[in-house]
């Protein structure tokens, strides 16, 4: 599905404090080649969600270096929201986000009671590899979820309500924009771009063309990264995995995978599984990536089924990591659906109707044994000797909690409780790497 023109859309965004210019030049894929798009920064005025009045930069001088030398920043003390149904934590001032990186998680806590169904507080936390809670944003209610945290580590998308995400300034707890995002979205509606966040990716349907774009933070389209007529299915949707250094992208749609440079230059078609549609997932090495495939057609009766492959960006064939069961296979069923691997086991996530979950290891003939305790449980990361898992007792991640778990699957403690009668942990994210 090559690009035949590059169609620049007003962005429905509240403007940052400054306006990006991408580096619209074509990347190829290389281990080598750095990084994300560079941008330029000037300050601006900002204007409202939905207005449609652009941005004008302020004007700009230049000074002489000065001798003086500036007084010491001091980092203002941030506040801790205080509900009977939230953990303990301490204020995100304290967080030295020079550390910040592998093995640090974010999670996002709604308080609100489930049984009296009685509003609390939402508080977004960032834990530390020692466990100490930091709270780094809070609302009356909501967000419900985190789409994604930028390679910085200082900046996290929430999904806030069916239209629109947030960008949130971790450092600060300020929204620093807003984006617009087609109602009914599925799949992963908006992410950053990779290795440090400084553009956005966000997919928009206007119910007749469907595309992924690449926009600056403050709404500009700086790229058409994939475009389809708007899908009948779920299935058939547009999909992204964001290059590892930033020059190029994995765009899944009706009839692929294909690999384009991130000013959406066609590169090539990637080889997947015949009578197959496959979703990238993340990446396995700096050449390979973890996808999620399902077959299609008479040949595959159980075409609800899902296998890990590891697919290759230079377009030979990859292979399945993990096998289809022989026989029937329950609706219920919906198989594996993400893989991670440390030197000495590889996991995969499996995923059951209405979104049950659980964690397997997979062994070397595709075949995969289940861990862990009773409640449903999604992969978060692994770090050494450690896996982080979001713990559920109901299917729809409710009365959830983090945990740490050893290699086999044995808890070891408790990362983020759930308190109370609360929702628990909604969602989290990691800036943990799979890929060398």
């Amino acid at each position: 599905m090559r690009r035949t023109a590059i169609l620049l859309l007003a962005g429905c965004l509240l403007v940052l404090g400054c306006t990006e210019t991408a580096d619209d030049s074509t990347t190829v894929p290389s281990s080598t080649t750095s990084t994300e798009v560079i941008t330029s920064t000037t300050s601006t005025t900002s204007t409202t969600l939905g207005s449609s009045t652009t941005s004008v930069p302020a004007p700009t001088t230049t000074t002489a270096a000065s001798s003086t030398i500036a007084p010491p920043t001091t980092v203002a003390s941030r506040p801790v929201t205080v509900d009977p149904n939230l953990p303990a934590a301490v204020g995100g001032h304290l967080v030295d986000w020079d550390a910040v990186g592998p093995g640090w998680v974010l999670a996002l806590y709604d308080a609100s009671d489930i049984v009296a169904a009685v509003t609390h507080p939402t508080v977004l936390y960032l834990i530390d590899p020692a466990g100490t809670l930091h709270e780094v944003g809070s609302w009356p209610s909501g967000p419900y979820e985190i789409a994604d945290w930028a390679g910085s580590g200082d900046t996290a998308l929430l999904l806030s309500n069916g239209s629109d995400a947030v960008v949130v300034d971790l450092r600060t707890g300020a929204e620093t924009a807003a984006v617009a995002l087609p109602l009914g979205s599925y799949g992963r509606p908006v992410s950053f771009t990779a290795p440090t966040g400084t553009n956005v990716v966000v997919l928009t349907d206007d119910g007749t063309t469907q595309r992924v774009e690449r926009r600056n933070r403050s709404g500009s389209v700086l790229a058409i990264l994939g475009e389809q007529p708007t899908p009948t299915t779920a299935r058939d949707g547009l999909e992204w995995l964001y290059g590892h250094d930033g020059t190029f992208v994995l765009i899944k749609h009706a009839g692929g995978i294909e690999l384009v440079a991130n000013d959406g230059t066609f590169i090539r078609d990637l080889w997947t599984p015949m009578a197959h549609t496959c979703t990238p997932k993340r990446w396995w090495s700096d050449d390979s990536f973890v996808a999620a495939c399902v077959g299609d057609g008479p040949a595959f009766p159980h075409n609800w089924y899902h296998q890990v492959w590891i697919l290759k960006t230079d377009g030979t064939a990859g292979a399945p990591l993990t096998e289809i069961p022989a026989g029937a296979i329950p609706v219920v069923d919906m198989g594996y659906f993400d893989g991670w691997q440390i030197p000495t086991q590889t996991y995969v996530q499996w995923v059951g109707d209405c979104g049950a979950a659980g964690i397997g290891t997979v062994a070397p003939n595709g075949s995969v044994t289940m861990i862990g305790g009773g409640e449903n449980q999604r992969f978060v990361s692994v770090d050494g000797s450690q896996i982080t898992v979001l713990g559920s007792l109901q299917c729809d991640t409710s009365e959830a909690r983090l945990i740490a778990t050893d290699l086999s699957g044995v808890e070891t403690g408790v990362l983020i409780p759930r308190i109370g009668n609360a929702w628990g942990v909604r969602s989290t994210a990691t800036l943990t790497t799979v890929y060398p």
